[in-house]
């Protein structure tokens, strides 16, 4: 996802960063947070956004994916993996976070020999649609 919206122009910093240089909930902590639910807690988002305001960032991302059981393909027969992926995007700078931009669920699949490379396949066009859109609502924003 960072991959694509830094392609087309973005900045992107990973959280891992923003914890190390300004602290606040591990990334651990909000990866454990998505596993239980399609949600950070708002106190662990708070933590987050105010983290990265004090690392001077302007917009804070946050995606999720659902990854389905690998299955055989009936036309192909090789291994299918189906991907949804959200995410949004939120201006923090003001004491109020914004949400400036959304995407999802974005499906794509994945075909293989293996459920791995089938799996990294959909992650692949999935997270890449979902770069894409998210980059379009923002460019018709004139945020950049």
């Amino acid at each position: 996802f960072s991959t694509v919206l830094t392609q087309l122009g973005f900045e992107a910093t990973e959280y891992a960063d923003v914890h190390e240089n300004c602290g606040g909930p591990k990334p651990e902590a909000l990866k454990a947070a998505f596993m239980k639910g399609d949600e950070i807690p708002s106190k662990l988002r708070n933590q987050a956004i105010r983290a990265a305001r004090s690392c001077d960032v302007r917009y804070f991302a946050t995606g999720y994916m659902n990854v389905s059981a690998p299955q055989k393909d009936s036309v192909s027969g090789k291994i299918k993996v189906m991907v949804a992926v959200n995410g949004m995007v939120w201006d923090i700078s003001k004491k109020l976070p914004r949400k400036v931009g959304s995407v999802g669920p974005v499906q794509a699949f994945g075909l293989a020999d293996d459920q791995d490379s089938a799996r990294r396949e959909a992650l692949r066009h999935a997270a890449s649609a979902a770069g894409q859109a998210i980059a379009n609502q923002l460019a018709s924003k004139s945020i950049r």
